[in-house]
């Protein structure tokens, strides 16, 4: 199996015990996690501050969708898996409290496109009280922010359903339904405005699936889809074609891939 190393990166100035923190709350995160769409730590060294994770052959999401907007029968089986992904994290008791584009990863072509949720340095605890990293406001993505995530209140995995809504809407439509002109401005409008149907924006997204992401981001979590397993539910519906499971084994060899990119993640 070949793998990939992360390590700590200073992002914005942060201290070194900022930087520490993330890493551990990743590392805490992948310990309680094993699911074929979420990215596998195979070791660590607390010590020497490195993750081991099993190497996804794949590019970002992010890139696939600068080419522009992606038609329904291609997002509705990769929002499944995301839901799939967020649904697992949650049993786990915890949030990823960043899903985007970045921090997921596509690999293989056509029906077999398999996605790896990835990046859980701001992975909180259900159970823990707001608060954690420096800014973490700044360094999670206003661009898929909850509400409640804004105001610093308690959350849980409706926060992440909110924030796969967002990037339905950014994949259906190739842009994403809040941008202000600073990050401060993009997480005032998730607060307070209303999110546009994307088949006002998108005239060929069916109205029933235009509903089902209006759900997903509406403004009071009780509003939204009580977990990311009621999402996929209602989403599969709209999958032309069921991909088969991309087989979850452990190879032979390893081989080592390492990485040093500016930012903490090492594929965002």
């Amino acid at each position: 199996m070949r793998a990939a190393i992360k390590f700590p990166v200073p992002v914005g100035g942060e201290s070194a015990e900022e930087v520490a923190e993330r890493f551990h709350r990743e590392r805490e995160a992948l310990v309680r996690l094993d699911h074929p769409h979420v990215v596998r730590m195979i070791a660590a060294d607390a010590d020497a501050g490195w993750l081991a994770l099993a190497y996804v052959d794949g590019g970002r999401l992010s890139d696939r969708l600068r080419n522009g907007p992606v038609p329904p029968d291609l997002v509705v089986p990769w929002l499944v898996q995301i839901c799939r992904a967020a649904d697992h994290v949650h049993a786990a008791g915890l949030v990823h409290r960043d899903i985007k584009p970045g921090n997921v990863l596509i690999s293989g072509t056509g029906t077999d496109e398999h996605l790896t949720l990835i990046d859980f340095g701001l992975a909180t605890s259900v159970r823990s009280r707001p608060g954690g990293t420096r800014d973490e406001l700044v360094l999670g993505s206003p661009h898929g922010m909850a509400p409640e995530q804004i105001r610093g209140d308690r959350i849980d995995g409706r926060s992440d359903i909110y924030a796969i809504g967002c990037l339905a809407w950014r994949a259906l439509a190739g842009r994403w339904p809040f941008h202000g002109q600073n990050p401060a401005a993009t997480m005032a409008m998730q607060v307070r405005a209303p999110a546009p149907r994307i088949d006002s924006v998108v005239p060929g997204v069916p109205k029933e699936l235009a509903d089902i992401i209006e759900r997903t981001m509406a403004k009071d979590p009780a509003a939204r889809f009580v977990s990311a397993s009621e999402l996929a539910k209602a989403l599969e519906p709209w999958v032309p074609v069921v991909a088969p499971p991309v087989p979850y084994g452990v190879p032979a060899a390893i081989g080592l891939v390492v990485t040093a990119m500016a930012g903490w993640a090492l594929f965002s």
